[in-house]
C-alpha cells in the first residue's frame, strides 16, 4: 500500500480526469451490484485480498436499490458499507449546460448536504476528498470516520475491525480507494490510543448511572426498578442475575411501568430465569393490550392466535389485531387481521365488522386495497408459535397506538 508521503503527494490529491465519459471508461460509473463490483474489481486488479462477502441473510443485493441513475448520470465514487444490509452511498456526476452537477444517494432516499454542487470541469481527487469529508445528513456527518465512530463501540478488537467497515472506491480516481484504507488505518490507531481514556470515562458514566438507578429504585421508582433490572440481566455496572432482573421487573410492574410488565411477560414466556409461565405470560400481555400498547396487542392476539398460555381461539386474536389496525388507521396495511381474516366465511359480527372496515379502508387508499387483495390469495398457513425472544427486552417506552382499544380479556 501507498505510504503517507505518496498518498500526501501534490500530484495525487492534484489529479483529476479529463472526462467522466470518456468511450474508453464505456464500463466506469455504470450501475452495478456492490458483489459484482468487487469480483470484477478483484478479476482485474488480481488482488482478491480486500474482497469481503456481503451478510449471507441478506442476500447480495448491496447496492441495488440505488436511484435509478438521470440522464448522462455516472457514479465517480462510491462508499460501500460493511452493514447488516450492505449498504451503498453513491456519488453520482452529470452533464449539464454549465458543466458538471453532483448529487449523493443512497437507498433510504436519504438528503445529503454537500460541497461542492457542481464544478466547470470534473473534481481533482483532493476536492473530490472534500467533497467526501464534508457529507452531511441534518447536520451529521457521513464521513467514512463519523460512519465508523457511529458503531459506538469501545472493544480494540471490535475497532480494528471496523478499519473495513466503510470501503470507499472509484473508476475514476485510481488512489482514492488507497487514500482512504491508509484513512481508516489511521483511524483505528487514534481509537487505539484513546481507548484507555475513553473506557475509564466510560466506567466512571456507567458507575454514576448505576449508584443513581439504585437510589430512585429503592425509592420504588417504577422507571428506575425496570432499568436496575435490565442491567441485571445484562450485567451491566452490576453482577449479571437473571433472577434479579425478573424480581425488579415484577416489582416495577406491579407499580404500573408498562415497559417492566413487558420484561416480565417475555421471561415468563421464554422460560427465562428457569420460570415458564405462559398463562401469566398472557395475562400480562392482555394487560397492556387493554392499555393500547402496541406490543401488547400484538403479542396478546398472537398468544390467542397460536395457543400460548390459552387455548388457540382465532376471534380472540382477531379482536386484539383489529384493534391494534383501528389504532393505526385505514392507510396502514394490517398483515395479522389478514391472516385472522383468511379462510374464513365470515359468519360473527365481529369478522363482517373487521371486513367493512377494509372495504372502507380500500376507498381511500392502497392499504386496504392490498388488505383486500390479500384476502383473496387463497389458502396460507396460521402463524407459527415462537417464543417472544429476548431482544424486545429494554428500558425504552412502550409505543401506544391510536384510538381507543377496548378489552377482550
Amino acid at each position: 500500500m501507498e505510504n503517507l508521503s505518496l498518498l500526501a503527494n501534490a500530484a495525487v490529491l492534484d489529479f483529476a480526469p479529463e472526462t467522466y465519459w470518456d468511450e474508453l471508461l464505456s464500463d466506469a460509473g455504470k450501475d452495478r451490484n456492490e458483489l459484482e463490483r468487487r469480483l470484477l474489481n478483484a478479476i482485474s486488479t488480481g488482488d482478491w485480498s480486500n474482497l469481503r462477502l456481503p451478510p449471507v441473510q441478506f442476500g447480495v443485493e448491496g447496492g441495488d436499490y440505488l436511484p435509478k441513475f438521470l440522464n448522462c448520470e455516472v457514479e465517480i465514487a462510491r462508499l460501500s458499507l460493511e452493514s447488516t444490509t450492505w449498504d451503498v452511498k453513491s456519488i453520482r456526476a452529470r452533464p449539464t449546460s454549465r458543466g458538471i452537477a453532483y448529487r449523493v444517494v443512497d437507498e433510504y432516499n436519504s438528503k445529503y448536504s454537500f460541497r461542492p454542487k457542481s464544478s466547470r470541469r470534473p473534481l481533482s481527487m483532493g476536492q473530490l476528498v472534500e467533497l467526501i469529508e464534508g457529507l452531511n445528513i441534518d447536520g451529521a456527518s457521513s464521513s467514512p470516520a463519523a460512519l465508523r465512530s457511529h458503531q459506538g463501540t469501545t472493544d480494540a478488537a471490535a475497532i480494528r475491525q471496523l478499519g473495513t467497515f466503510v470501503t470507499v472506491s472509484s473508476d475514476f480516481y485510481p488512489s482514492l480507494e488507497s487514500w482512504y484504507r491508509y484513512e481508516a488505518e489511521r483511524w483505528v490507531k487514534d481509537q487505539l490510543s484513546e481507548l484507555p481514556r475513553i473506557n475509564k470515562l466510560r466506567q466512571s458514566k456507567l458507575d454514576a448511572e448505576t449508584t443513581a438507578v439504585r437510589r430512585a429504585a429503592r425509592h420504588d421508582d417504577p422507571a428506575a426498578l425496570t432499568d436496575l433490572g435490565y442491567r441485571h440481566f445484562l450485567g451491566k455496572g452490576v453482577a449479571r442475575s437473571i433472577s434479579d432482573a425478573i424480581e425488579l421487573w415484577r416489582r416495577a410492574s406491579d407499580l404500573g411501568d408498562p415497559r417492566g410488565t413487558f420484561n416480565l411477560a417475555v421471561c415468563l414466556q421464554d422460560g427465562l430465569g428457569g420460570l415458564r409461565k405462559p398463562e401469566d405470560a398472557l395475562k400480562l400481555y392482555e394487560r397492556l393490550a387493554e392499555q393500547g400498547y402496541y406490543v401488547g396487542l400484538k403479542m396478546a392476539g398472537f398468544c390467542r392466535h397460536v395457543g400460548i398460555g390459552c387455548r388457540p381461539n382465532r376471534l380472540l386474536a382477531l379482536q386484539w389485531y383489529f384493534d391494534i389496525a383501528k389504532g393505526w388507521g385505514k392507510e396502514r396495511f394490517a398483515d395479522d387481521l389478514v391472516r385472522c381474516l383468511r379462510n374464513t366465511d365470515h359468519k360473527t359480527e365481529l369478522e363482517r365488522d373487521a371486513i367493512a372496515w377494509i372495504r372502507d379502508a380500500a376507498k381511500i387508499g392502497a392499504a386496504g386495497q392490498n388488505m383486500l387483495r390479500s384476502l383473496g390469495e387463497g389458502p396460507t398457513s396460521d402463524p407459527v408459535a415462537h417464543d417472544a425472544g429476548v431482544g424486545y427486552l429494554g428500558t425504552d417506552p412502550l409505543v401506544r397506538v391510536g384510538g381507543n382499544p377496548g378489552s377482550t380479556a
